[in-house]
């Protein structure tokens, strides 16, 4: 085949790939290919700024406009925010664009309050897909001129009516939720922020005779202080959604939100949700008699939810009503449920009150629990949770309960992933034993605490049982105390991999191999155990906030050190009272020397990591937060 007789599919979809450049270079090879590379460079417009938006709107009574020769081209038109789009602007980009599927107008992006009168959105009929903001329209009726813009826009399928913190909603009564419904009645996507009024008398009537808005597969909702009545009609008119996601924002005491109403209405469902596998909860209210409600009408009719998250965030005062909301969420729908996940920020002192409020889910297969600064008792999770295959925990600090009693069964955990913990060596010892399928690992920012070694030196992290496709420690630090003390006088610089089966060692052909810059990773294979040691670049710690740390840095020691500290540790009771431990060497605050100050880190002992078996590792000292490879494994099914 030459290059002319490429099919025009093909042609476009390598075009996705290139450069507006590289594509008008292309439109000049043959007119065979001008037409899907020209296709393919208008098929985006994005209007960042005034100075873009002026030259399209002035050139619409211009015969031979570039944008009136293409603009049927054009599929989806993004507006910046604060972009100001006047009334007759916006009419000039009806005009030119009259086959857009995607419009976004984020905040700001259109500003005159006489936009209906002034535009025709039937112009843009063929609007399959529409972001609009609420407070960017600036109307003096908020309510009717979206309700006018929408009715013109009859095949949207799609339709995100975004909020903004700043911006003040009016409020939307039950006639106004019908009538969007009859405007658009191929709505499939549906993400509403706004205030729904309290139902009246003739609305609650009509909530039992409302026709079901059948095409709906996803709803998303953002409401202030919604009287609870509403998720009755919300249980009638959404019977075939599978996805909803609810953001609760109430301040308002349980007797202004008609609770025990929305209760006996629920009794007159003869079903709810029954499509639903899917819930995202939000809550940032002050008061849990949303939620109570929310789940009082899902655990009565049995909802077959199988994903889960929770976002409860800062909205709870205390650990009794975030303990309490989570217990009635999970009795619910913890028959069904395979994937959770719960971010919460109020502190519970009892580690153990958020596995036993999950209590038993015997189909749940990843569980993601970000509780920080709560403590989590991971004994409880493995033995009520049989089927789990990944594990991850963000909290205070990550341990066994010892007071719980029970038969330690083996698990088929396959995945486990901790950040931002405090962790006994005691702990990995025991996943160890138990997991003994465990295939991935992830530590970020997290301390490791054990007992050393008085006659070794060592604090021993035992987790021989364990074979491994991946590692991934990310500031990982380890501190030898028999009391649990973390600070810089107990950091343990010096650190000892290997493996029982197939010990590992950096690439001796890898140039520069005694370093370790943050983010790299080793190669796999080798013949023997290798040491890495921590240490300072002797400037103070600087810190990305955005999800990246840096306390130090890494290296592997070479084969001469590594010889030095084993020669050391072989007689590690009579060397430790030796010259090295009584000199004064300048730390970090982390407790960390200089690079060359190493063996200065040979009194404070070593952390010795034990493993069957791993295929590839990832070692560094750098708080890694954001990992593409380790998103896409956790992605994948186990």
């Amino acid at each position: 085949m030459g290059l002319p007789e490429i099919p025009f599919e093909i042609l476009f979809n390598i075009a996705y790939f290139l450069t507006a450049k590289d594509k008008l270079s292309c439109m000049t090879v043959c007119s065979v290919w001008k037409e899907p590379f020209c296709e393919s460079l208008w098929k985006t417009i994005h209007i960042n700024d005034q100075r873009s938006l002026i030259p399209i709107c002035n050139s619409v009574d211009e015969e031979k406009s570039t944008f009136k020769e293409n603009g049927d081209r054009v599929r989806s038109l993004f507006l910046s925010r604060w972009l100001s789009t006047k009334a007759e602007q916006l009419q000039a980009l009806q005009k030119h664009f009259q086959k857009i599927q995607l419009l976004h107008a984020p905040h700001g992006s259109i500003r005159a309050t006489d936009h209906v009168k002034l535009t025709d959105w039937r112009l843009w009929n063929s609007l399959i897909h529409l972001e609009i903001c609420v407070s960017g329209l600036s109307l003096q009726d908020e309510v009717q001129g979206l309700l006018d813009i929408l009715s013109g826009l009859p095949n949207l399928e799609r339709l995100e009516y975004i909020w903004t913190a700043w911006g003040t909603s009016d409020f939307y009564r039950l006639q106004d939720i019908e009538a969007l419904h009859k405007y658009l009645p191929r709505l499939k996507y549906l993400s509403l922020s706004i205030s729904l009024a309290n139902l009246d008398p003739d609305e609650l009537d009509k909530i039992e005779l409302v026709e079901p808005a059948e095409n709906l597969r996803v709803l998303k909702t953002r409401i202030n202080n919604m009287d609870l009545r509403w998720l009755a009609y919300f249980a009638r008119k959404y019977t075939k959604i599978h996805t909803l996601e609810w953001t609760d924002r109430t301040d308002l005491p349980a007797s202004e939100l008609f609770q025990e109403e929305a209760f006996e209405m629920f009794t007159k469902l003869h079903s709810a949700f029954k499509q639903l596998n899917k819930v995202v909860v939000n809550g940032v209210s002050q008061t849990n008699s949303t939620h109570i409600a929310f789940w009082n009408l899902f655990g009565r009719f049995g909802v077959p939810l199988k994903s889960l998250e929770y976002n409860l965030g800062t909205c709870f005062e205390n650990s009794e009503i975030l303990e309490k909301t989570i217990t009635a969420c999970l009795q619910s729908c913890s028959s069904t449920l395979e994937t959770l996940l719960i971010n919460g920020s109020t502190g519970i002192s009892n580690p153990t009150n958020i596995p036993v409020s999950i209590g038993v889910c015997p189909n749940l297969v990843s569980l993601d629990i970000n509780v920080f600064p709560s403590s989590i008792a991971i004994n409880i999770i493995l033995d009520n949770c049989i089927a789990l295959r990944k594990l991850k925990l963000e909290a205070k600090r990550v341990f066994i309960d010892s007071n719980i009693q029970s038969d330690i069964q083996k698990h088929d955990l396959q995945l486990i992933h901790i950040i931002k913990s405090r962790a006994n060596s005691a702990l990995f010892k025991y996943i160890s034993e138990r997991c003994r399928r465990l295939r991935y690992m992830r530590l970020v920012d997290v301390a490791v605490v054990g007992p050393l070694s008085q006659d070794t030196g060592t604090i021993f992290i035992d987790m021989s049982y364990t074979c491994l496709a991946l590692l991934k420690l990310n500031h990982v630090s380890f501190y030898g105390s028999q009391d649990d003390i973390c600070n810089n006088e107990s950091a343990v610089n010096l650190i000892r991999f290997s493996t029982v089966n197939s010990p590992l060692l950096y690439d001796n052909t890898t140039k520069n191999r005694s370093i370790i810059i943050p983010n790299s990773s080793l190669p796999e294979t080798s013949a023997e155990t290798v040491w890495f040691h921590t240490y300072w670049d002797g400037e103070e710690v600087s810190y990305d906030w955005r999800n990246e740390c840096k306390i130090g840095y890494m290296r592997v020691l070479s084969s001469e050190e590594k010889d030095r500290a084993q020669e050391y540790f072989k007689s590690f009771q009579f060397q430790s009272n030796q010259s090295l431990d009584q000199v004064q060497v300048n730390r970090s605050k982390e407790g960390l020397v200089v690079r060359n100050d190493w063996e200065y880190d040979l009194p404070r002992g070593q952390a010795t990591l034990l493993f069957a078996q791993v295929n590839k590792y990832v070692i560094n000292a750098k708080a890694v937060r954001k990992d593409n490879v380790w998103s896409r494994i956790y992605a994948k099914k186990l």
